[in-house]
């Protein structure tokens, strides 16, 4: 046999060796999503009874319905409106508590939805959120779910 001949059968083992050994790139591991997406990898193993594997197959499909998402930056001016709103809001919090957390929330979401997260649902937009800032995205549940205790008259002070 040729040295050319050695060559391209050496080269031909590796590609197919390398083929064989390298897992595709659509799957994800269990560590790929645990640090994508941090806390959320948690709290989708607590909702499925500790179910890992229906916990994966639940944030392979957010990264599927979201990972195409383009998060939209925002310009000076409109990012100093809203840093100038929040700051009102906050002001208010010790009169109007249940006001103050139903403004907070509505921020949020408006933000939330500039920046070009989804508008249809505060779940959806939460989701997709998990995958661009997965530590902040149960903050926004939980501040979603406070607003809403707060118009029922199911939240005081403290709770807020």
């Amino acid at each position: 046999m040729s040295a050319s001949m050695l060559a391209i059968l050496g080269a031909a083992v590796a590609i197919v060796t390398a083929l064989l050994l390298a897992r595709p790139l659509n799957q994800t591991t269990t560590d790929d999503l645990r640090r994508r997406f941090g806390p959320e990898f948690d709290r989708a193993v607590t909702r499925n009874q500790g179910d890992t594997a229906a916990a994966e197959r639940e944030l392979s499909e957010r990264l599927r319905r979201f990972g195409g998402l383009r998060v939209k930056g925002l310009t000076t001016d409109v990012r100093e409106r809203y840093r100038t709103e929040w700051t009102l809001v906050q002001e208010r919090f010790i009169e109007a508590p249940g006001q103050t957390v139903a403004r907070a929330n509505a921020l949020l979401n408006r933000l939330a939805v500039e920046r070009g997260f989804p508008a249809e649902s505060r779940e959806r937009q939460a989701d997709a959120l998990s995958l661009h800032c997965p530590r902040h995205a149960q903050g926004c549940r939980e501040l979603h779910e406070c607003a809403r205790r707060a118009a029922a008259g199911e939240a005081d002070t403290e709770a807020m």
